[in-house]
């Protein structure tokens, strides 16, 4: 395995968050011979990636589960065959931090001083994507994660019905955008769902094209010393409650970060796609897993084996994209959502356009939680923030090709694609 090294050929400066320094982008050393870059499945007028129909956009190179009958008499499985996608050799690219970030306390949502001053900061976006971040030859898979978290509030009706309503809302506006969330739940939200005979609230969500995945707070079901086999029927549980309310194969989790053998956990749950590494005591994440290219980790009991690709990994993992390592829970959408809190992911994601590479398959994403609005009186304003923010940074890279919505699961099966032309 080859670590990629981040060169830096130009150095571009950004807008800033309140109280940060200026910030600089690298531009990365193209590929000598960028080759073509698979795009995500994308759900077909008729249906989706999985639904055994070759429809809408769909081809074998995207979704060959759906395409491979149709390759074979349309001729499109040659066409497949003469790409030529970088090498599996190098899949997992190793990503600087000092090249994006002075590891400061500023540069924090969480440090107090600057989450005290966005309180009262939503004057406007300060950081705006320029039209040299990124390119439309090495596009950027983008998703908006939903973490629906173990909150007691929503072992009572009003707790969950508040922040359903408030989730369905975001899924109808984000679906406006044409956009994909992986909406990750678990108990007790889904055991509300279920005694209040709302069982179809999450099939809904899937309607709108998105995706319902699982999150995993693993110390409310298990206990870390446990055997494989209490981590099996403790997540097979929740997996079987979560697949009872939803139409589509549940593949994605998050979870269960630390315990040494949770690949092969997942494995023997059909679960492929993993998201979301952070350690759960600290809330921070190893600069190891700040990377734009997924890859299939070679092991669990170390970062440097979880950081090492293994062709015959079980497991897809997904990075979150270029986020301070420094920072606890880097990924997460700050609270509450105000102009400055998304000019913070569209720092990240500004850095993780300048990452991708031509000819891998390169993701990025950003976590929320439905919870995270301030409160009845505040959620007008906070909804228009969010649309504000998909009208004005997302849309515009979405119609120029640099970003690309995929869901979760379609992100991954893009990697698959690509590894099986590879």
């Amino acid at each position: 395995m080859i670590l990629l090294a981040l060169a830096c050929v130009s150095l571009a400066s950004l807008g800033n968050l309140p109280g940060a320094a200026t910030t600089s982008v690298p531009t990365p050393v193209p590929s000598p011979t960028p080759a073509p870059v698979v795009q995500p499945p994308t759900p077909g007028p008729a249906g989706r990636c999985g639904d055994g129909v070759c429809d809408g956009p769909e081809t074998a190179g995207l979704c060959p589960a759906d395409c491979a009958a149709e390759a074979s008499d349309s001729g499109e499985a040659a066409e497949a065959e003469s790409q030529t996608p970088a090498t599996t050799d190098d899949v997992y690219l190793a990503v600087e931090q000092a090249a994006f970030y002075q590891g400061t306390p500023d540069e924090c949502w969480y440090d107090e001083a600057t989450r005290a001053s966005a309180l009262t900061d939503d004057s406007g976006f300060a950081v705006l994507p320029r039209p040299g971040d990124g390119s439309a030859t090495a596009p950027l898979l983008f998703n908006i994660i939903v973490h629906v978290d173990p909150v007691d509030a929503y072992n009572m009706p009003p707790g969950y019905e508040r922040d359903r309503d408030r989730l369905t809302r975001y899924a109808k506006l984000v679906a406006a955008h044409s956009g994909k969330l992986t909406i990750q739940t678990q108990r007790p939200f889904i055991t509300t769902a279920q005694a209040l005979g709302d069982d179809d609230v999450h099939r809904s969500w899937e309607a709108l094209g998105h995706e319902i995945a699982i999150h995993f707070h693993e110390n409310e079901y298990v206990s870390d010393e446990a055997p494989a086999e209490e981590w099996i029927a403790a997540l097979g549980g929740l997996k079987d409650e979560i697949q009872g309310l939803a139409d589509n194969p549940i593949r994605n989790w998050s979870g269960g970060n630390l315990y040494p053998h949770m690949w092969e956990v997942a494995e023997s749950l059909g679960l492929m796609v993993n998201t979301n590494f952070k350690n759960r005591y600290t809330q921070l994440i190893d600069p190891l897993y700040i990377t734009v290219s997924p890859w299939r980790p070679a092991g669990m009991e170390t970062d440097e084996q979880r950081a090492a690709h293994d062709p015959n990994g079980p497991v897809v993992y997904l990075p979150a994209g270029i986020y301070p390592a420094h920072c606890d829970k880097a990924p997460a959408v700050p609270r509450p959502y105000t102009t400055a809190a998304l000019d913070y992911i569209t720092t990240a994601l500004i850095h993780s356009l300048n990452v991708a590479r031509p000819g891998y398959v390169n993701v990025a994403y950003t976590t929320m939680h439905p919870g995270d609005f301030r409160g009845p009186g505040d959620d007008e304003a906070e909804f228009a923030r969010w649309d504000e923010w998909l009208t004005t940074v997302i849309d515009p890279l979405v119609a120029d090709g640099r970003l690309q919505w995929a869901t979760a699961s379609q992100m991954a099966q893009a990697f698959i694609a690509w590894e099986g032309n590879s």
